[in-house]
């Protein structure tokens, strides 16, 4: 990778797999535990059909439609252009058909979401978020109700409720923000449905992009990103297809580079 990374054409796409690699989102997404194992998740410049199933979720990066090499003032040579990246991702399966709560009102937009029924903790219904990035849980050691990224686990930061009560506006420790939970009353149709996932898929490839624009920007040798286009919005798998291919989604970014 090390002398792919200094090739001035291939350079910028090898570059690109190894800082969708780095992001955090990217890693969860795909089950690694660190951006060397995530950037065999990184694929360029195809995926073959017949490895499409077993490779999904994945990133798939190629060359964008501009490339140029050109000499600055100090009479160094740069290569400025754009590369593209499409995510592609299975659809979350709930754990039941109805949300039966809702997350409004906070900054954190992966928060304000339907939270169905996951099982138990501490005794009490376990709800967790349509694409399992919060839980919504019972501490019985304090008799409240949290809000956090696990069951049990506030290391990171949570919400607590000011009473016994679950549908309240809870208050943040470490994070910020007012959530407010409330019951939702099913059933959820499928337009609810159609904008839950479009909501999910949003919201991870937006967090993914931001954090390869971090990168970009944290002077650790990753591609020096300028600024990142929607070519393709996210679209979703067509339902006589799903049998065949599976229920996913996919998006596709121009991200353009010096």
């Amino acid at each position: 990778m090390s002398t792919e990374k200094t090739n001035i054409v291939y350079g910028p796409i090898a570059n690109m797999q190894e800082i969708i690699a780095a992001s955090a989102t990217f890693q969860t997404l795909v089950g690694a535990a660190d951006a060397a194992a995530a950037v065999a998740s990184v694929y360029s410049p195809l995926v073959w059909d017949t490895e499409i199933k077993t490779a999904r979720p994945f990133a798939l990066v190629d060359f964008g439609d501009s490339w140029d090499s050109v000499r600055d003032s100090t009479d160094t040579a740069r290569e400025t252009g754009a590369g593209l990246v499409q995510f592609d991702a299975y659809v979350p399966t709930p754990a039941a058909d109805s949300p039966s709560f809702e997350i409004t009102g906070n900054g954190d937009p992966a928060v304000n979401a339907h939270y169905f029924l996951d099982g138990t903790h501490n005794g009490q219904p376990k709800y967790s978020s349509f694409d399992g990035r919060y839980e919504i849980w019972w501490d019985s050691g304090v008799s409240k109700w949290k809000i956090s990224t696990e069951a049990g686990d506030v290391s990171a930061g949570h919400w607590i409720s000011p009473a016994a009560a679950i549908e309240a506006t809870y208050a943040a420790v470490t994070y910020a923000g007012t959530p407010t939970v409330a019951a939702y009353v099913g059933p959820w149709t499928e337009t609810e449905k159609a904008a839950e996932i479009h909501r999910w898929f949003s919201v991870l490839v937006g967090d993914i992009l931001s954090e390869m624009i971090a990168l970009s920007n944290s002077g650790g040798g990753f591609l020096n990103i300028q600024s990142i286009r929607q070519r393709f919005a996210v679209m979703r798998s067509h339902v006589e297809d799903r049998t065949d291919w599976g229920d996913f989604c996919i998006a596709v970014y121009e991200v353009f580079w010096s």
